[in-house]
């Protein structure tokens, strides 16, 4: 039988059509639909009055520490009695690609939203710093001026490879090594510069040096990437921007003592959760779906264990004899093997701070604790909810609904001349009438607020990016090349969105610092179909 796909694809097919699924639970088919569905089946939060003020201390003095406190944080903060919505990605070195400020912007319309209709839940941002040091964490991609190829700022060099290293954990580079490979990268960007009127120069390096200062400051301000990465967005959210977003440390040593209950509680369900996890697997498969999580062994641990010397990540395994269980784990480093025994809630204290959720197990650890109502992800969490939500479910978990936010792509000014003139050669390039017909049109359905209409635009956005980079492939021109890699991102097979691929910075040095945000929530429709593409017509 062969395969359908992604189960994000079908995720998205199900948000549009009357399909009946048994993957994510309940498919909104737009922020509005998702907000009415979240108020009209509100879960009520059963945190005791001790544990929401040592969180809400623990969070407070976070923000403090950092310099991403303000009023409306401490606002989104009460908020928390009532429920959380919430987003989250992995730290990486300088921020990361534009998808997190996409992440960003959608969890601030939702909170918007809420707020016009009185229901009042905090907006949450997962720092998912439990993970290891993956290589897209310590590598940062840009359009390069002379090829379609990425040029990139390589942390590796000076991180190496090893995976096992816990970002939570993870120094920051020498001062003059970080200073040296954004030097690097503004020669990168001097490139771009001159393809770009003249009168536009000042205000491009106006905001390239605005840009700088802030990632300098954060360096100054940091001692882990999971720090770095956190000021960079908290200064924009709450100190550029007031939006109060809360920035929660998933792998603060109290905050681990807060949720260490949740693994006990899986532990003692284990067999269920396997089981009922190989069940949906083959559910998946029997529906023409590829399972995006590998099947797990009866010896699966729901977490992963932390050496007391290096806080390398072990590869943690749980063993049972029929009476006992034990949570082995071995570190690469220093060769230690860890058997701690985890038979109930005292056992688990004992190792809380070392204990890191694994990727299926990330939300509902803290799902008691936040009390979590929606969840904002990309494709690849869409996929792997489709495989875990049933599971957790069945072992007594209540999980969020999930909205998949759109991908968006961007204009920029040295992109727009490139653009025009590949169609004045073949046609092919989406600077043409046609996107600019449907973005006028767009904007006439939301001053009519017609629904119908703006979801068929919506449709036919979607199918002109599609068509036209499909287009774009055929040709193997040099010229050619370098569009499909500065507007679609596209520097390998892999790749494919300018947010994917290129760095915040890429759409910041044509919005500026104060607007960058904004520019992706105007961009956001609450009767739009979720997933999906966008257009910003972004410009100097």
């Amino acid at each position: 039988m062969s395969k359908f796909g992604n189960p994000n694809i079908f995720y998205d097919k199900a948000s549009k059509e009357e399909l009946k699924t048994d993957y994510w639970g309940y498919i909104p088919k737009s922020i509005d639909d998702a907000i009415n569905y979240v108020i009209n089946n509100d879960e009520k939060n059963v945190l005791s009055d001790n544990k929401f003020n040592l969180l809400s201390t623990i969070l407070r003095n976070y923000h403090k520490k950092l310099g991403i406190y303000s009023n409306k944080f401490e606002t989104n903060l009460a908020k928390l009695r009532n429920g959380s919505i919430i987003t989250g990605q992995q730290p990486i070195i300088i921020g990361g690609p534009g998808y997190i400020a996409n992440k960003l912007s959608t969890l601030i319309k939702f909170d918007d939203e809420f707020q016009k209709r009185k229901h009042h839940l905090s907006p949450i941002f997962f720092i998912a710093d439990y993970d290891g040091l993956q290589k897209e964490i310590s590598k940062q991609y840009f359009p390069n001026p002379i090829s379609h190829k990425a040029y990139h700022l390589d942390f590796q060099q000076f991180y190496g490879v090893d995976a096992n290293t816990a970002v939570h954990s993870t120094v920051l580079p020498p001062e003059e090594y970080f200073k040296d490979l954004l030097s690097s990268f503004e020669n990168n960007l001097n490139g771009f510069k001159k393809l770009i009127s003249t009168d536009k120069r000042k205000l491009f390096t106006e905001r390239w040096d605005h840009i700088k200062t802030l990632l300098l400051s954060s360096f100054y301000n940091s001692t882990t990437i999971s720090e770095l990465f956190t000021i960079i967005w908290g200064t924009i959210t709450n100190i550029i921007n007031d939006y109060g977003i809360i920035f929660f440390p998933t792998s603060n040593t109290e905050i681990r003592k807060l949720i260490y209950s949740e693994y006990n509680h899986i532990v003692n369900r284990i067999d269920d959760y396997i089981t009922n996890y190989k069940l949906q697997t083959k559910k998946l498969e029997n529906n023409q779906l590829s399972p995006p999580l590998p099947n797990k062994e009866e010896d699966y641990s729901p977490f992963i264990l932390e050496c007391n010397k290096d806080k390398n990540r072990l590869q943690t395994s749980i063993h049972y004899d029929g009476k006992h269980r034990n949570a082995i784990g071995k570190c690469n480093f220093c060769k230690k093997t860890y058997n701690y025994p985890i038979n109930n809630l005292e056992d688990f204290e004992k190792i809380s701070e070392i204990i890191g959720p694994r990727v299926d197990t990330s939300q509902v650890v803290f799902q008691k604790l936040l009390n979590i109502q929606l969840r904002i992800s990309g494709p690849g969490e869409i996929a792997y909810f489709s495989q875990i939500t049933r599971p957790l479910q069945k072992i007594g978990y209540q999980t969020p609904i999930y909205y998949k936010y759109k991908r968006v792509f961007y204009n920029t000014s040295w992109l727009e001349q490139l653009g025009k003139n590949i169609h004045e050669k073949n046609g092919n390039s989406i600077h043409q009438n046609v996107l600019f017909r449907i973005l006028k049109e767009r904007s006439n359905y939301l001053k009519k607020n017609n629904i119908n209409k703006i979801r068929l635009n919506d449709l036919e956005l979607n199918n002109f990016l599609q068509t036209q980079f499909n287009n774009l492939e055929k040709n193997n021109d040099l010229e050619t090349s370098k569009y499909i890699g500065w507007q679609f991102g596209k520097f390998n097979k892999q790749k494919f969105g300018q947010e994917v691929s290129w760095s915040w910075f890429d759409l910041c040095i044509q919005t500026g610092l104060s607007d960058y945000l904004n520019t992706y929530i105007r961009s956001i429709n609450i009767h739009s179909y979720p997933g999906g593409m966008n257009y910003i017509n972004s410009m100097l």
